[in-house]
Order: structure tokens, then sequence, then C-alpha cells
């Protein structure tokens, strides 16, 4: 998305409601986001080719073109390999328990049915991750986190596999700290077919449709039955202000962090869905970072004359 002014947004964007309100902040971290574009745009260019995603590409057509046109010496390429794999078989192998659980009192730690209860319950975590996608999503964190120093990873709720994990690459999310340097806030750009945005958020449980939220564009689209249209879609979590909390709403309204889906061109105020979160279910590593900086600084940021040297 290009960089919007705050005057375009003024005028552009209403100045209540939740869609509104979440649009005009997710534009905001948007623009705080831009000085990072160039430079995570020449690392996927020489580093890691298929990475990064930095404008939305409303056709599936054009996903699959090649992209590695600036290497000719894959070398760099390899060595972030190795480093994602270094860091797999060292902090998250799942050949072997790469974790223990304890409680903070040491002397209720000798007691051994606290040893019995705690040695099953780590069974039990390792059993649910090597059941989800969490192995293969972690090389893909690490990955991400050599190249360019920040690598979200999403966990969701699964009815067959308990859990499942999203990583998400440079160029298609944005982030916040809170006044800790803590990453309270994370959004994200992507698009979702027709079909998908109905099946996800219009029909109820009931199996009757409900189109709030939904533009007319998109619901022309399903009307025509253009079912594989891609639509743009904008996915903002972040803390609920105690202000936004109502013991009469539902649980889920209340929790302390809300997520909104909505249309990135939608019309009116309504969102595609509200929920929350009791944690935030993201985890935002990130190699090295300044102090009142949001994003990492990474090892193919300080390699990145050499591979470009390379190439020449």
């Amino acid at each position: 998305m290009p960089l919007v002014s705050p005057e375009t947004i003024q005028n552009s964007v209403p100045p209540r409601g939740k869609r509104s309100t979440a649009l005009r902040r997710y534009i905001k971290l948007e623009n705080d986001r831009s000085s990072w574009r160039s430079h995570w745009m020449e690392l996927s260019d020489f580093l890691v080719p298929r990475r990064g995603r930095y404008l939305i590409d409303q056709s599936q057509s054009n996903r699959g073109r090649k992209r590695n046109n600036n290497i000719i010496d894959n070398t760099a390429t390899q060595a972030m390999r190795t480093l994602g794999a270094g860091l797999m078989s060292g902090m998250t192998s799942p050949a072997r328990p790469w974790f223990r659980f304890a409680t903070p009192d040491a002397e209720l730690m000798d007691r051994d049915d606290v040893k019995v209860y705690m040695a099953e319950v780590e069974a039990t975590c390792r059993a649910i991750l090597h059941k989800s996608n969490f192995y293969n999503t972690a090389y893909t964190v690490y990955t991400e986190l050599g190249a360019f120093g920040t690598a979200p990873l999403y966990r969701q709720k699964s009815f067959d596999s308990v859990i499942r994990f999203r990583p998400f690459t440079a160029g298609e999310y944005v982030i916040a700290e809170n006044h800790f340097g803590e990453v309270d806030t994370i959004g994200r750009n992507f698009t979702m077919t027709v079909a998908q945005i109905i099946g996800k958020f219009v029909i109820q449980p009931d199996g009757k449709f409900d189109w709030a939220g939904v533009s007319k564009a998109t619901k022309k689209l399903w009307d025509n039955k253009n079912y594989d249209e891609l639509v743009p879609i904008i996915h903002l979590i972040e803390p609920r202000h105690m202000s936004d909390r109502d013991t009469s709403k539902p649980d889920q309204l209340n929790m302390p962090y809300k997520s909104l889906y909505f249309e990135e061109g939608g019309e009116g105020d309504d969102v595609l869905h509200e929920g929350g979160y009791e944690k935030l279910p993201v985890y935002v590593p990130r190699w090295d970072v300044l102090s009142g900086e949001m994003y990492g600084r990474s090892p193919g940021m300080d390699c990145l004359g050499d591979i470009k040297q390379l190439q020449h």
C-alpha cells in the first residue's frame, strides 16, 4: 500500500466507528513502517527472493513468477538456510525435549507428585506441538528472523490439532509496542477469496447469512458466483482499552485484546468480525532491536553489501 498523508486519512476515513478507527491506526502504523520497506525489498532481491510481500497481489496467476533474477551466486541464500537449520536444531529440535516446566518454588519441585505432574504436562505439550504445524513454521520464523530481523508467528486454535501456527513475512504486517517496549499490537494486510470470506464471516452456525461488514462489491461477486476473486482484508489485533469494555457484552468482546477483521475497501463502519484474546496470540521475536524502534535488525542486513558484491 502506498504512503497516505494524514490529510488524506482525515478526509477519507470517518472520525468514529470500529472500522474507521482501526483503519486509521493501521494506516498510521504502515506509514511508520515505510522507512524499512526499501531495505527489506533489497534483502528479498539478493538473499531470500521468495520471502517478503510488499504489494497486495489480487491475482493468483502472478504468484509463482521467478523472483531470483538478482542472484547469480547463491552462497548467501544457502548460508541463510544453514542459519535457520542451526537455530532449529539448537533451540527447538523436534527430536529431543527442548523445554522443561517448573514452579518458582524450588522446594515444591522436590515433591515426587509435582515432578510427575510436570512430566505429564511436558509430554502433553510436546505431543500437541508434534501434531500441529509448529515445527514446519518454526524453521520459517528462523529464516525470516535471520533475513529481516523480525518474524511474527500467529497462534490459532484448531479443532483437529488443538493449535495451528501461521508465520508472517516482511511487508505484510505492522507492529506497535507498549510502554515496556513489548509488542502488543499487530496488523496484517492480506487477501481472501469471496468464498473464504462468506464461509468464515457471513454464514452463521444456524445456516443464516449475516452480511454486516461485507462490501457491496463483495456481495455482488458472491451473487455473480465469482467465488475465487481475491478481496483485500485487514486483521488488526490490539489492546482493548477499558473504555471499550462492557460486561453486558459476550466474553470475547471484553477480553484484554481485541481482534478486528474488515475489508480494506469496504463501506460503512461495520467490521466482518470482532473477537478477543486473553493474551496476544502472536509471538514477535526480533533479532536485535534498538530502543524506540519497532522492527529488528538482522545478520542479513549486516551482510547485504558483501552479498551484492558477490553477485557483481
